[in-house]
Formats: structure tokens, C-alpha cells, sequence
């Protein structure tokens, strides 16, 4: 097993043991945090370390300006594997896939943090399975077939910032204006990583995301 496979069963197994506990109610939805982060430092999507800037911004580079998507952000003092985070994320070294090589999960509604949790706790073996079957580019097991539940379960915790839209003007997103100057782990979701069936709003959806929340298809200005 490489180095790299090693990293991505570790952070699956980690997701899927915390995962069940607070399926089981054995642990608070807080729990999930600093493992689904890990499993998204893992998942080949746009992440890693960013600074906070001026009016609570944060910039995926003005390349991906006006780009649809869902944003995740955590500040740094948070996540108790902020290290770890760190070097998982930059040894990961993943492109971006193109959209076939993700896998739909459509089924499943995750409107409460337990029922994301028991889908996470359930399928982390699909995950596992769809990399040993794939024929695709880069080396790693993880495949974005749990994105849509964790998306779900960081939803409900106060501690994790989700944004129903992709960067603005030069890139840019605005998380909190109150979180100026810190630096924290960001991750930008594309609709292509949902999959084909997938998008953003069916997400928001799951999750019972308020109204407001909900217009996400087009780029926001900042």
C-alpha cells in the first residue's frame, strides 16, 4: 500500500469511526469537525490553508471568479489536526478530476447531522471500493463519495462556515467579518464534484438551508 493510500484509509477510518458514535448518539455532532475536514484535506477538490482578509474574505485566485459552488471554511484554532491538516492537504497533490470521474449520490436526505452521520458511517466502504475499481490518473483512495453527506453534517456545527456560493469577483468569498486576519482550512466544492445527478441545491436542500441561502448558481460580487 503507498504512502498516499495509506492517508486516505486513515482519514476514511477516522470519519467513519466518529461518524457512527454520533450516528449512535454517542458523541455531539461537533465531533465531526476536525475528521471531515481531514477527509476533505484527502478529497480531490480545491483546498488547503488560506488567510482571512479585509471584510472576512478569502480568495480561490481570481482564475475562479464567478464560478458556481459551495464553500467550506474553519478557522485554524478549531480543528485540533490543524498540523496534520497541513501535511495531508500538500501531499495529496490532486488535481481536479473531470466529472466522470465521480460517482452520483443522489439518494439519502441528510436534514439533521445524525442521518448525515449514519450515511457516512454506512458508505465509507463505497468509497474505499470505488477507488480499488477505478481507472483514473492520480494515485489515492478517496473518491468524493461521502462530499454531499459531510457538506450535509458541517452544516449543523457553529464552529464550521458554509457559503452557498462559489468566489465572487476576483475570486474572492466573504466567510465572516468578525474571523479578519485569521487563517483557517478553506475548501471550494464545484458542482462537478457532486456528481452529474448532484448539485448544489439539492444539497441545500438536505440540509434545510433557509431560502437566502439557497442562490447559488451564479457568482456574487464582493
Amino acid at each position: 500500500m503507498s504512502n498516499q493510500e495509506q492517508l486516505d484509509k486513515q482519514a476514511l477510518t477516522e470519519l467513519r469511526d466518529i461518524a457512527k458514535k454520533v450516528a449512535l448518539g454517542n458523541a455531539p455532532p461537533s465531533g465531526l469537525l476536525s475528521p471531515a475536514f481531514h477527509y476533505l484535506a484527502r478529497a480531490p477538490i480545491p483546498s488547503g490553508h488560506l488567510a482571512v482578509r479585509s471584510l472576512g474574505r478569502i480568495s480561490f485566485g481570481r482564475d475562479n471568479a464567478h464560478r458556481p459552488g459551495i464553500i467550506l471554511f474553519v478557522p485554524e484554532q478549531d480543528l485540533n489536526n490543524s498540523d496534520r491538516l497541513r501535511e495531508v492537504n500538500r501531499q495529496a497533490a490532486l488535481g481536479v478530476p473531470t466529472q466522470k470521474d465521480y460517482r452520483s449520490m443522489t439518494d439519502g436526505s441528510w436534514d439533521s447531522p445524525d442521518a448525515a452521520a449514519t450515511f457516512i458511517s454506512n458508505n465509507v466502504s463505497l468509497e474505499l471500493d470505488a477507488a480499488e475499481q477505478a481507472d483514473v490518473e492520480y494515485e489515492g483512495t478517496i473518491y468524493n463519495q461521502l462530499l454531499p453527506a459531510v457538506i450535509c453534517a458541517l452544516e449543523s456545527i457553529d464552529d464550521a462556515y458554509v457559503r452557498w456560493r462559489g468566489p465572487g469577483s476576483e475570486g474572492r468569498v466573504q466567510i465572516d467579518e468578525a474571523l479578519e486576519g485569521q487563517s483557517g482550512f478553506a475548501v471550494w466544492v464545484h458542482p462537478d464534484c457532486l456528481g452529474p445527478d448532484l448539485q448544489p441545491e439539492d444539497i441545500a436542500r438536505f440540509c434545510d438551508a433557509d431560502e437566502g441561502q439557497t442562490s447559488i448558481m451564479e457568482g456574487i460580487d464582493l
